[in-house]
């Protein structure tokens, strides 16, 4: 698994801190054989309704709920699809939030075929993007990197 944490944040332990995402592919129709990284590869962005930030469907695990069953259920409570495979390794995040709470977010990179999305109350808009509008989107440095590593780690598979 690759760990991101930012500077001064503790690996955590705490259940009550933890949060799963999924980094959802669509690799569409390409019959020319691109890679993963692709001209035809799409990531499933949300914006959220409170913060108006640009994102990965994710949210709190349920007690007793493992990160993997927690991120499958996000993506298809948030975005109606419930088809997903599970494609690597997680990759996971640490970081402080502005009120000091220390938060810890497992990513599940995941490929679907699915292109229809069904937005739950959380957000306002979804975007299926290329990996350059990907970076562009997302808001937290973090984040950012977070996903380079997702993508170079597709690039030498």
């Amino acid at each position: 698994m690759i760990s991101f944490a930012v500077p001064g944040t503790p690996m955590l332990s705490d259940p009550h801190e933890r949060v799963a995402a999924g980094l959802i592919l669509r690799r569409g129709d390409d019959h020319r054989g691109h890679r993963a990284d692709g001209p035809a590869s799409r990531w499933l962005m949300l914006k959220a309704r409170k913060h108006h930030e640009w994102g990965f469907p994710k949210g709190h695990l349920d007690p007793g709920e493992t990160a993997l069953a927690g991120a499958l259920r996000e993506c298809a409570e948030e975005t109606g699809i419930g088809v997903v495979a599970i494609e690597a390794e997680p990759l996971e995040i640490h970081y402080r939030m502005r009120d000091g709470r220390a938060k810890r977010v497992i990513y599940f990179p995941a490929v679907t075929s699915i292109a229809r999305v069904q937005l739950s109350h959380e957000h306002v808009a979804f975007d299926w993007v290329g990996a350059n509008r990907v970076q562009r989107l997302l808001d937290h440095e973090n984040l950012r990197a977070l996903f380079a590593a997702y993508l170079h780690r597709l690039r030498t598979v």
